[in-house]
């Protein structure tokens, strides 16, 4: 009762260490230095020879009696067809869904596409920007913390991301898709659309200073290398 209905998160900031890898590298020789007095000549002259021999032995070929030992998967216990997974195609409001009939223990995966073939490259490049902060920020009807709580309650899973596509037809061919990506139980599929669609359309981004400074020092921008067709 005390973690599920817990309404706190927190933000860990890793500050990188200037001098670790130095430290690291004088406690390991201190380290080293200390065993071999230690263990003194004849130690070392032993610890030597048992290398050489481990070396010797991993090098050797096996016996066939040692390769015999191995269990092998006769090709005829592999099915030579690939996986066919299960799909039909839905026409909802003009839009075309592809539905997948497969067991998934009562929890359902959505992902959306949206076209971005039409952005110039500075377009797409805010439109990263924006996706890394869909589901972290106020919209129209709730705080930050009102969309992050709803997103625990009513996702299993939720992401945005401006991902690169090719074409199956031509692989020269290179295009770019909003993807957005999220599962929910059966029972919350209905809160869980109107969740995800308000983060799409409704996301305020004039409260940028209200992200924790810690979660920018981990985002960088990378300039996509886009190709274009005809």
């Amino acid at each position: 009762e005390i973690f599920l209905a817990s309404k706190h998160s927190a933000f860990v900031k890793l500050s990188p260490d200037s001098h670790l890898s130095e430290e690291k590298e004088k406690a390991e020789a201190e380290r080293v230095k200390a065993y071999r007095e230690k263990i003194g000549e004849d130690g070392l002259k032993k610890a030597e020879e048992e290398l050489q021999a481990l070396k010797k032995m991993q090098n050797a070929e096996d016996t066939p009696e040692a390769l015999a030992t191995i269990p092998v998967l006769d090709l005829k216990y592999i099915n030579p067809e690939t996986e066919k997974i299960p799909f039909e195609k839905i026409s909802h409001k003009g839009t075309e869904v592809l539905y997948h009939e497969i067991e998934t223990k009562g929890i359902l995966y959505m992902t959306l596409y949206f076209d971005t073939g039409a952005m110039s490259e500075e377009e797409l490049i805010s439109l990263t920007v924006a996706s890394r902060f869909m589901g972290r920020l106020a919209t129209e009807k709730k705080s930050a913390l009102e969309v992050i709580n709803a997103i625990k309650i009513n996702l299993g899973t939720f992401s945005v991301s401006v991902d690169t596509y090719s074409s199956l037809d031509n692989r020269e061919k290179v295009g770019t898709k909003l993807r957005v990506s999220f599962s929910a139980l059966k029972k919350n599929i209905n809160n869980a659309f109107s969740l995800v669609g308000e983060i799409l359309n409704e996301t305020k981004f004039d409260k940028m200073d209200k992200i924790d400074n810690s979660s920018r020092g981990f985002f960088c921008i990378i300039r996509p290398n886009i190709r274009r067709g005809n």
